[in-house]
């Protein structure tokens, strides 16, 4: 299945002052192609079409010299504009409100966390709604001028596909990475990474746990040409029959860079 993807974002910012503030807005629009049926002619696929419109205010205190308190609440609004005639419309209303940390690139740990609550609440009747914590972020430490390790974490309601599919109407996905960077001689770089995930979905009893782990090496040549290599483990437990996996993937390239 092929589709296209468009996506237009703006926003205005003030910064540098002890009071800041932001203001974010963002569409997507997907659109998916027809599909050739089993025993000829096509089959569209335009009631899995969706619009994604978000919007997200931030408005933040500098409590010590580069350390910023803030809050922040976002909205957004899903819909499946090709519902077929007769079907359930899948339309959604997200919100989201956190107040978080955030220390600016001039130490040796940087970046943001917050915390708060998040709900996914759906127009028809019977689809059930997600609610609950909201947490993350994205801390840089740099261990040495050549090291450097990077930690994220996110939790967010992620839309699944009802209309081609039995996944339920969206899930609740919270995933943690941790992730080292580490420069061994000047045109040799080194990294890994590990990370977990659980997805509790909606609509229907399944939860997945995912992990994954990963290291790789990027071998400078010359200034416009690198050999890398990557080694890639996920394994996949799910209370879906039949959904569960173990997945290695190696891959060996050469590549230019400008």
């Amino acid at each position: 299945m092929t589709y296209w993807n468009y996506t237009a974002n703006a926003g205005y910012r003030q910064t540098g002052l002890r009071v800041g503030y932001q203001a974010d807005i963002a569409v997507q629009n997907t659109q998916y192609n027809a599909v050739p049926a089993v025993g000829g002619g096509i089959l569209p696929q335009s009631p899995s079409d969706t619009t994604i419109s978000q919007a997200a205010l931030r408005g933040s205190y500098e409590l010590i010299p580069d350390y910023l308190g803030y809050i922040r609440v976002a909205g957004s609004l899903t819909d499946y504009p090709h519902t077929v005639p007769g079907g359930v419309r899948f339309n959604s209303t997200g919100y989201r409100a956190d107040l978080g940390l955030q220390i600016l690139p001039r130490h040796i740990l940087s970046g943001e966390i917050y915390a708060g609550y998040l709900t996914q609440i759906y127009s028809a009747s019977g689809l059930g709604s997600i609610s609950g914590l909201d947490a993350g972020g994205r801390l840089v430490y740099n261990v040495t001028r050549l090291t450097t390790a990077t930690f994220t974490g996110l939790r967010t309601v992620i839309p699944s596909n009802p209309t081609i599919g039995t996944t339920g109407t969206s899930y609740l996905a919270t995933a943690v990475t941790g992730n080292v960077d580490h420069e061994l001689l000047r045109n040799l770089l080194l990294n890994a990474s590990a990370g977990y995930e659980n997805d509790t979905y909606l609509g229907v009893s399944r939860t997945d746990n995912i992990l994954r782990v990963s290291a790789g090496f990027k071998y400078l040549l010359n200034r416009n040409l690198y050999l890398g290599g990557s080694y890639n483990y996920q394994q996949r437990n799910s209370t879906t029959s039949g959904a569960s996996y173990t997945q290695n993937i190696f891959m060996v390239r050469l590549s230019t860079q400008f």
